[in-house]
């Protein structure tokens, strides 16, 4: 089994509300999503170009 058949993107998420915490802003939960999208790109284009 080669390393690229084993690489999985998750978001392990970490916006959760906990009780007497405020809501995380939104600006930052898209900040993040779009973070992690680079580096998909980022891993794919080393992985399988």
């Amino acid at each position: 089994m080669t390393v690229r058949s084993r690489v999985i993107a998750g978001v392990d998420c970490g916006f959760s509300t906990v009780a007497g915490y405020e809501m995380v802003a939104e600006s930052v939960v898209w900040a993040k999503l779009r973070t992690l999208k680079e580096g998909a790109d980022l891993a794919s284009a080393r992985l399988w170009s």
